[in-house]
């Protein structure tokens, strides 16, 4: 694919044709502004489909979301979450994504507007990633199942 846009440049410069430099700028720049387009959601299954990258599956119950990306070329996004799940799903989870159980835990700041509903209690476990380049968050509570998460990547 590379390689024919490639070649197709080089004989639109070699030939001379006339719309040349339209067709260079539209070639050259439109790749560039293809993914730059903002996505938002308030919808609860939207913004866990895209935290996730799939539907919700049967063991999980959302309750509310809220996502934005910014229109960048590169991936950066917020988002908060809560929804109900089975502790053995959260162990999971926790594995999967190499998560560190924290006692107490400061919030440093959200670039969004936390919303009201987003609340976790003093019952909640505080989970973060293990690196000092990741703010994000993860709250679970055993006894209820509930999780709240707030994640952000590049923001």
């Amino acid at each position: 694919m590379l390689n024919s846009y490639l070649v197709s440049i080089r004989y639109f410069l070699i030939s001379g044709h006339p719309h040349l430099m339209k067709y260079a700028f539209f070639c050259l720049v439109f790749p560039l502004f293809a993914g730059c387009f903002s996505r938002s959601s308030s919808d609860a299954e939207k913004t866990y489909e895209y935290w996730a990258g799939t539907e919700v599956p049967d063991n999980i119950e959302v309750i509310n979301g809220q996502y934005f990306q910014s229109p960048h070329f590169t991936l950066e996004y917020e988002l908060y979450l809560e929804f109900k799940t089975t502790p053995q799903w959260w162990e999971q989870f926790v594995q999967k994504n190499n998560l560190t159980h924290h006692q107490q835990f400061t919030v440093s700041g959200y670039h969004l507007s936390k919303p009201e509903w987003f609340s976790p209690t003093d019952s909640f476990s505080i989970f973060s990633k293990n690196n000092n380049f990741d703010r994000s968050l993860y709250y679970f509570d055993k006894s209820s199942g509930r999780c709240f998460v707030y994640e952000t990547v590049g923001m």
